[in-house]
């Protein structure tokens, strides 16, 4: 008899035990589903540059990505973009395959030029696939400038060598429409405005729809 309940008495403790068990599981799991939850509300809701000075300006580069491999990814295209009036203002604008737009911030308004693009496996090799450009734009104090075309980063094999192709294609309407529905979506982006050619291109766009 004696037995039968030390047994009874540790099948209680065991089941204690386990129920201790459970409910940190259930805990870990509340927590574990929380904190997606906040990261995908953060995420839909991210945060854009907040306009707070008065002459800033932004450019904003559309991207696509096409990868006919199944090779890992290494090594990414810049974008020089230098001052009209003043050469040593020069920013490289490093394009990331996986983001569908990069957001150009620490420019001022006035007369800019993209002067170069170029490939580079990591910041100590070579430049590869250099190619000079001379494409003018303007920045309007306040507003955000989206380039009016896409920069188009293609990986694709030959043989057994990896290549990479970067170059600018035409912004589709589809592109545009995407991306204004993702900016407008964005904290602070309404204390922007869109720039005056910006405006004429997506009016002109709607025109051949």
């Amino acid at each position: 008899m004696v037995g039968l309940i030390w047994r009874i008495r540790d099948g209680l403790t065991v089941w204690q035990q386990m129920c201790r068990e459970v409910s940190k599981t259930k805990k870990a799991i509340v927590l574990a589903c929380t904190a997606f939850l906040s990261f995908a509300f953060l995420s839909g809701c991210s945060s854009f540059p907040k306009h707070d000075k008065e002459n800033e300006a932004l450019l904003i580069v559309p991207i696509k990505f096409i990868k006919h491999t199944s090779a890992h990814l290494f090594g990414k295209y810049h974008i020089k973009v230098q001052s009209a009036s003043d050469t040593s203002i020069t920013v490289d604008i490093p394009i990331d395959p996986t983001e569908t737009y990069h957001v150009v911030q620490g420019l001022v308004e006035g007369e800019y030029k993209v002067t170069e693009i170029y490939f580079q496996y990591d910041s100590n090799s070579r430049k590869a696939n250099s190619q000079n450009v001379d494409w003018g734009f303007t920045l309007q104090a306040g507003s955000v400038t989206i380039v009016p075309a896409t920069f188009q980063y293609t990986q694709y094999i030959e043989g057994s060598t990896y290549y990479y192709k970067g170059e600018w294609t035409p912004l589709t309407s589809d592109k545009l429409t995407a991306m204004l529905e993702d900016l407008s979506r964005k904290e602070n982006f309404g204390s922007w405005k869109l720039s005056d050619r910006t405006n004429e291109f997506i009016a002109k766009i709607k025109q051949t729809e």
